[in-house]
């Protein structure tokens, strides 16, 4: 057997995932040929093919180098090994959801309104503790005899919402019936750079396809020293001192997957877009290596 001061290896995936099976706790489901989504519109299947597990782009590399030795007292300078392992992904797909409480701004009752979206789904991708910034439809302002009346609270469309977002929801009213207005008015909208999300206009859906925008990719450096000890012909030692998030980099979650507010333009907007957590607790399962911020580990393992 012959043992190599350095070993390594490199694997890198690229992968493209589709919706193909059901989800149960989604009401309506729809076969189509030789596979089965969930879909929003049934007229309009091609909204619905995107998975939230569509991870691009994998690499991970490791290296493994065994250290130079010398025979010396109690094998002190014999048998230590260095390892590091690198891991970097590309992020996971999220999209808007609609939760029941939320008022139903298509009629159907379904919960699966998504909103119009025009512009770049980079925009408002990967913004880490950042959120999409948000403007409410309407404010809040003192009452005059003209409006609500003195001493009153009254709700006036915000001056402030931006001409992209007006203009927008005006090219969905009706002639008469403003139901595009009318919805920016209730729900507010989204603009980042040259971006705009508004929500639908009433009675109808959206234009925007499930997991439209990315999240935030994870990028993971571990480190590990190991000493071997040969105690007998049968028996040895080896003692490991491991490091996991090297760099101690703070790495984000994806917003689909830190609870309520990430992925929910209705009823948390100002929370739209924002990672609240690490992956690891996100993911209601905090461990070392996945996510977390810098951790340590010591451990020895006996074999015979």
């Amino acid at each position: 057997m012959i043992n190599l001061p350095t070993r390594q290896n490199s694997l890198f995936r690229w992968i493209h995932s589709l919706l193909a099976r059901k989800i149960p706790e989604v009401p309506q489901v729809v076969r189509h040929k030789n596979w089965e989504l969930v879909a929003m519109v049934l007229y309009c299947l091609s909204l619905d093919r995107s998975t939230g597990f569509d991870i691009r782009k994998r690499l991970t590399a490791t290296i493994t180098y065994a250290l130079p030795g010398r025979k010396g007292f109690a094998q002190t300078f014999e048998g230590w090994k260095v390892t590091s392992i690198v891991g970097i992904s590309s992020a996971l797909p999220w999209g808007v959801i609609q939760p029941q409480t939320a008022e139903n701004a298509s009629g159907t009752s379904q919960f699966l309104d998504r909103w119009n979206f025009y512009g770049n789904p980079d925009d408002f991708s990967g913004m880490k503790a950042a959120s999409v910034p948000f403007f409410p439809g309407t404010v809040k302002v003192a009452g005059t005899a003209g409006t609500c009346g003195v001493g009153n609270q009254c709700f006036v469309p915000n001056p402030a919402l931006p001409a992209a977002c007006t203009s927008a929801a005006a090219a969905l009213d009706k002639p008469g019936n403003q139901i595009g207005t009318a919805s920016l008015y209730n729900w507010g909208c989204f603009v980042n750079g040259s971006t705009v999300m508004i929500p639908p206009a009433l009675g109808t859906y959206g234009n925007m396809t499930r997991n439209t925008f990315r999240g935030n990719g994870l990028h993971i450096w571990d480190f590990s020293v190991i000493k071997e000890y040969k105690m007998t012909e049968r028996f040895g030692a080896e003692f490991r001192f491991e490091v996991f998030n090297l760099l101690n980099q703070t790495q984000y979650a994806n917003p689909q997957f830190n609870g309520p507010g990430g992925n929910d333009p209705w009823t948390s907007p100002g929370q739209f877009g924002t990672a609240l957590a690490t992956p690891d607790v996100s993911n209601n399962n905090p461990s070392i290596g996945s996510g977390a911020a810098r951790t340590v580990q010591v451990g020895m393992k006996l074999s015979f």
